[in-house]
């Protein structure tokens, strides 16, 4: 990636929205450059938001914001553009096509910062299940055109992630790929053919409520279920109801300790750690988790 040009040339924002993440970049002429994260400078972007009561928070400053007023928080929500149901964010009612537009509309609002220049145009990449008729495409577009992108092309995330920089010898045109892409909320395999400019897909299956958060909840489950000892004190002051704030904030804590298990075991067969969500009697041993292979609930 090079620094931003100069030159004030006609760019793209190309975006990959994903459950979890997203990043982005400005495309301008023979240029590119990444969209930073503004709180973190990270290249990555949580997808979340939080209600403030004024507007909807995006990304880090979202994430800051969840354990205070967990009622007012959501993630995840590219998974509820099938349905588009509205939810509750604090005392408002956001669809979920609401909340990709507030984050696209962040993303913009950046990428043009560092452009210095207004950027009309995006590419967004989506699953390869996204087919024609399907009414995620359809509310992908319409949440990038109401962030103010009024060109908007989709590009099937396989073919995307085909186009990247192979690890050993390169693709060449008419190359039969199968395209692997586990992602934070789905899971997914395509069938590509390699094209001179462009790849086909040949066939496709997905599984969208397999992915990352699957695993995650795999092991907050056995969190919950091993660790009761130390679990207790915040257990028995949660309250029962599921929607109240202190069991939404013990449910994220419990969450984001599984998601640092998780990426430990991804590199190490067993995992020790001190960083448990709740408080421990002095002296008492931390827990030892260790790596078992299990399915995600949604395979087949």
């Amino acid at each position: 990636m090079s620094e931003p040009p100069r030159a004030r040339d006609a760019a793209a924002l190309v975006v990959d929205f994903g459950t979890t993440t997203s990043a982005a970049i400005v495309v301008a002429g023979e240029e590119a450059w990444p969209v930073p994260e503004p709180v973190t400078g990270a290249a990555s972007w949580p997808s979340a938001v939080f209600w403030d009561g004024q507007q909807l928070l995006v990304g880090t400053l979202a994430e800051q914001r969840k354990r205070s007023e967990p009622e007012s928080f959501a993630a995840e929500f590219k998974r509820g553009l099938a349905a588009d149901t509205s939810v509750v964010l604090g005392r408002r009612r956001f669809r979920p096509v609401e909340q990709v537009v507030a984050l696209l509309a962040a993303l913009r609002a950046e990428a043009e910062r560092t452009h210095g220049a207004p950027i009309g145009r995006a590419l967004i990449t989506v699953p390869a299940s996204y087919g024609p008729s399907d009414p995620r495409r359809a509310r992908m577009i319409a949440a990038a055109d109401a962030a103010g992108l009024d060109t908007v092309e989709l590009l099937p995330e396989p073919v995307a992630a085909a186009f990247a920089p192979a690890v050993g010898p390169s693709f060449v045109a008419g190359d039969i790929v199968l395209v692997y892409d586990l992602g934070g909320g789905s899971f997914d395999a395509t069938l590509l053919r390699i094209g001179e400019r462009w790849h086909d897909v040949l066939g496709y299956g997905a599984l969208d409520d397999c992915g990352g958060r699957e695993i995650e909840a795999l092991l907050a489950s056995r969190i919950q279920a091993e660790g009761q000892a130390w679990l207790a004190p915040l257990l028995s002051s949660a309250a029962t109801s599921p929607s109240d704030p202190a069991a939404l904030r013990l449910g994220m804590a419990v969450t984001d300790f599984a998601q640092r298990l998780k990426h430990q075991l991804s590199v190490a067969p067993r995992s020790k750690t001190s960083s448990c969500p709740t408080p421990r009697r002095i002296g008492s041993p931390a827990p030892t988790w260790a790596h078992s292979p299990r399915r995600c609930s949604a395979a087949r």
